[in-house]
């Protein structure tokens, strides 16, 4: 078995794990922009904060709401303006970073 075959399993078996229930992950569902219909995947929400500086009170860092997902659980790569449910609350795709490795990072936009 090649080297960067054996190394993307291990990889993709990480993810699976980290993405499932029992780790960090949650079922989400998935509305493709250019498809119909939705499915459920497993992906860990991450919400917003903000960090301040405590000698300012300036906002120093922030964050916003993003999803990280296994990309072999998508039958296409994320495209701006997809919808995600989670928790019963309606996210906008409105960006998509791809780590290298299998997995990545949606950023996400709360409402439609």
């Amino acid at each position: 078995m090649a080297p960067e075959h054996f190394f993307g399993k291990l990889v993709d078996c990480l993810l699976e794990t980290a993405t499932s229930g029992c780790a960090f992950g949650e079922w989400v569902k998935y509305y493709p922009k250019l498809a119909t219909g939705s499915f459920r995947i497993e992906a860990i929400f991450d919400g917003p904060f903000e960090q301040v500086d405590p000698d300012t009170e300036v906002v120093v860092a922030s964050n916003q709401f993003s999803l990280g997902i296994k990309i072999n659980d998508l039958p296409f790569l994320p495209a701006k303006g997809d919808k995600v449910t989670i928790r019963n609350v309606q996210y906008s795709v409105v960006d998509f970073n791809e780590d290298g490795q299998g997995g990545g990072e949606l950023i996400l936009h709360k409402g439609c």
